[in-house]
């Protein structure tokens, strides 16, 4: 009767956790449709041109794509939930910096700092890590807060 108790508990805290989880990616796809929505203009505002957009996005993209394996291969080692946090951190850093840029070098430096902080492979992470049985399911989930946070 106790193991099932504790199992209830467990179920119940991975159900809140998850939230926790969807609506982290929810923000974060919110964040991403407005910037994709303002950018330009603020490229524009800061004398850009549209290949210094596009370095502007490829600078994110670079750092997140370079970042993901070490902050998961980190979060394996010193947990998820640290790693966790310094990625927001990082990520909200960078989105600070960016709304203070005073030209468009700045804010190619800020948003590469915001790509290093993308927190996308550390959520997929701890999906599979509370959802083992049900990761399809979870997933799911996940994905579908991706679409709803974009169009939010």
């Amino acid at each position: 009767m106790n193991s099932d108790f504790d199992e209830q508990k467990i179920d119940r805290k991975a159900k809140v956790f998850l939230l926790v989880i969807l609506y982290a990616n929810f923000i974060r796809y919110v964040e991403i449709s407005m910037i994709d929505i303002g950018l330009p203009n603020y490229v524009i505002a800061l004398a850009g041109t549209l290949s210094s957009y596009g370095l502007v996005v490829g600078a994110f993209a670079l750092t997140r794509s370079i970042f993901q394996v070490p902050i998961a291969m980190a979060s394996d080692k010193i947990g998820r939930k640290k790693m966790m946090l310094f990625s927001i951190f990082l990520y909200t850093f960078g989105t600070i910096l960016c709304f203070f840029a005073e030209n468009i070098i700045q804010l190619i430096i800020y948003r590469a700092i915001q790509g290093m902080g993308a927190y996308s492979s550390i959520l997929q992470a701890m999906i599979g890590d509370l959802y083992r049985k049900k990761h399809g399911k979870a997933m799911a989930l996940y994905s579908v807060t991706i679409t709803i946070g974009y169009f939010a």
